[in-house]
């Protein structure tokens, strides 16, 4: 556990919900380390004891990953206007970050939609938007190099419930004998 406040006390209360406490998803290290996305606001690093290692303040969401060079990419987004979607309102770009893992410094930040056009990136594959659906004429909807999905993820009571009631197992499954079940980035053990 990480207390938001503690990692970033000058973020304008203004901008934080009810969610903006929790992680988003947490990645176990190797190491013991443990990776965490706070929604929409940042990424941090903490050690096996909680201690905060370091906290990038870019607005990282959904997912991250290790670069085969061992930099860390995180997916994070700027508001922008697109005179091809809407000129008249903002929307969010998303963009791939690239960080150094030991410092949480931003190394690289590009558009997801210019790395695709470029080449840079050979495709992605995508269940959420920043409002769904998504409007009819965003770029990445008809784009070849992108596959949707529709997010539909323990979108119910139920689903939700069992969410609940399998992380409950798994910790105390955890603390029991020490082994990890369903991890997102590492195999069982």
């Amino acid at each position: 556990h990480m207390d938001f406040a503690m990692v970033w006390p000058d973020y304008p209360k203004a901008r934080l919900t009810a969610d903006s406490y929790f992680f988003r998803r947490a990645y176990l290290q190797p190491n013991g380390d443990v990776l965490a996305i706070f929604e929409g606001h940042g990424l941090i690093r903490m050690d096996k004891d909680s201690k905060l290692l370091w906290a990038y303040t870019g607005s990282a969401h959904h997912d991250l990953g290790f670069l085969p060079t061992g930099q860390l990419c995180v997916l994070t987004r700027k508001t922008t206007k697109a005179k091809d979607i809407n000129p008249s309102r903002p929307i969010y770009e998303d963009l791939l970050t690239v960080l150094d893992p030991d410092t949480g410094k931003e190394l690289l930040s590009v558009s997801l939609l210019d790395a695709l056009e470029s080449g840079q990136v050979a495709g992605v594959a995508l269940d959420v938007f920043e409002s769904e659906p998504p409007p009819a004429d965003h770029p990445l909807l008809n784009h070849p190099k992108v596959t949707l999905s529709p997010h539909l993820g323990a979108s119910t009571a139920e689903a939700q419930e069992n969410v609940g009631i399998e992380i409950a197992l798994n910790v105390r499954k955890h603390l029991a004998d020490g082994s990890v079940i369903n991890a997102v980035n590492m195999p069982s053990i």
